[in-house]
């Protein structure tokens, strides 16, 4: 019964793992290319107005961000984890898109980073909830981390 467990979490964390390679690709390809809809939406962002909108909104994500560390986020549940996460993702992206006029290339930069930094997220969490008992300690994946940072 434990083997079968576990294999239903590792194919839950392979999943997992999918989607947030996928989903950030999909929506750079959808969004941000010429073949769909980033002419129009880099034609809807191009007004002066919105540059000043995506200001604030940079502003708000740096606080959004300083929020973050404050409560410190990563001994919070991983459901308050991932919302909170979500939330500061989709300000930055947003942020991204209405800086479209001046910095016509963050958006992408944004979308294709997010893999990257999410599973090294996703790898932190998954070593910070094995046991002790595991081939690894904790500390050094902390160790790791500190040194990728």
């Amino acid at each position: 019964m434990g083997g079968t467990s576990r294999l239903w979490i590792e194919g839950a964390w392979f999943c997992v793992a999918t989607l947030i390679v996928a989903v950030p690709d999909v929506l750079s390809i959808v969004l941000l290319s010429a073949i769909a809809l980033g002419p129009k939406i880099y034609n809807a962002v191009a007004d002066e107005t919105l540059n000043l909108v995506g200001n604030v909104l940079a502003c708000i994500c740096a606080v959004w961000l300083a929020f973050l560390f404050i409560i410190d986020i990563f001994n919070c549940h991983t459901i308050v984890q991932v919302a909170l996460g979500l939330a500061f993702v989709t300000m930055a992206c947003a942020t991204a898109i209405l800086k479209g006029n001046s910095y016509p290339w963050a958006a992408l930069v944004i979308l294709l980073s997010l893999p990257a930094v999410s599973l090294g997220l996703l790898r932190a969490q998954q070593t910070r909830t094995q046991s002790s008992t595991s081939k690894y300690s904790m500390g050094d994946a902390k160790r790791f981390y500190r040194v990728i940072a």
